[in-house]
C-alpha cells in the first residue's frame, strides 16, 4: 500500500509539472474534460531549450490508466475507452522533424469517447526521440517506469531507465457529463434573498427604515382599537 501511494504522488507531480526535468520543455498544457460520447481537444507545446536544432523528433502520446478516487486501472481493462482520432487507438504518434531553438512546436490531439465510455480521469504518458548531432536521446514521462524504477528514481534522481536521457510531464483529461448549472444559480438567488431580508431586519430593529417601521406601528394600533 505504501509502494502504491508513493507511485501516486510521484505520477499527481508529473501530471501538474509545467516542464520537463532536461533541455525539452513541455507546457501550456490544456487538458479538456469530455462529455461521454464526445471529444475534445488535448494541446500542448514542447521547447528546444538546447543551443542545436532537434532533429527527427518522434512524439508518442498513450493514454494508458484510468483512475478514480475508488479505483484504477490499465486501459487495456477498461471498456470503451476513448481514443486519438489520428489513430482509432490509444497511442498517438507524431513525427514532428524538426523542433528549432526558441520556435516551439505546438501539439494538438483530439480525443474521443463513446456514450458507454467510463466517466473519470485518464492518464497520459509521452515518449520522444530525437537526434542532437547526430547522437540519439529518448525521454519519457515516469507512466513508462515499473514499479521498482520509479523508487530508484525517488531515491536518486540520477537512477533513470535504460536508455531514458530524461524525465517529461505526464498529463490527463477528464470524461465526465457536465454537472447541472441551475442548483447553483437556485443557491445564489435564495442566498441573495435571504442576505437581502437580513440586511432590512437589521436595518429595521435600528430604526433606519421609517416608513416599516410606521407601517407595523399603524398595524399594532388597528389591532389594539379592534
Amino acid at each position: 500500500m505504501k509502494i502504491k501511494l508513493i507511485i501516486l504522488g510521484i505520477t499527481i507531480f508529473s501530471l501538474f509539472s509545467s516542464s520537463a526535468l532536461c533541455n525539452v520543455d513541455f507546457g501550456n498544457f490544456h487538458t479538456p474534460t469530455i462529455k461521454p460520447d464526445e471529444s475534445g481537444e488535448l494541446c500542448f507545446t514542447i521547447e528546444n531549450n538546447y543551443n542545436k536544432t532537434m532533429e527527427n523528433v518522434f512524439l508518442t502520446v498513450e493514454i494508458y490508466k484510468y483512475v478514480t478516487e475508488e479505483e484504477s486501472k490499465n486501459i487495456n481493462e477498461v471498456s470503451s475507452p476513448p481514443v486519438f482520432e489520428i489513430s482509432n487507438g490509444q497511442i498517438a504518434i507524431k513525427n514532428l522533424g524538426t523542433i528549432n531553438i526558441n520556435d516551439p512546436a505546438k501539439i494538438s490531439l483530439v480525443i474521443s469517447t463513446s456514450k458507454e465510455t467510463l466517466q473519470g480521469t485518464y492518464l497520459v504518458r509521452m515518449n520522444i526521440e530525437f537526434y542532437l548531432d547526430d547522437v540519439s536521446y529518448m525521454m519519457q514521462s515516469i507512466g513508462y517506469f515499473s514499479d521498482e524504477e520509479l523508487m530508484n528514481y525517488q531515491l536518486n534522481t540520477t537512477n533513470l531507465p535504460l536508455g531514458c536521457s530524461g524525465i517529461i510531464p505526464e498529463t490527463s483529461f477528464t470524461v465526465r457529463e457536465p454537472i447541472p448549472l441551475w442548483p447553483l444559480y437556485v443557491l445564489i438567488g435564495a442566498t441573495v434573498f435571504f442576505g437581502v431580508l437580513a440586511v432590512v431586519f437589521y436595518m429595521q430593529d435600528k430604526g433606519k427604515i421609517p416608513k416599516l417601521k410606521d407601517w407595523n406601528s399603524k398595524g399594532k394600533t388597528k389591532k389594539q382599537k379592534s
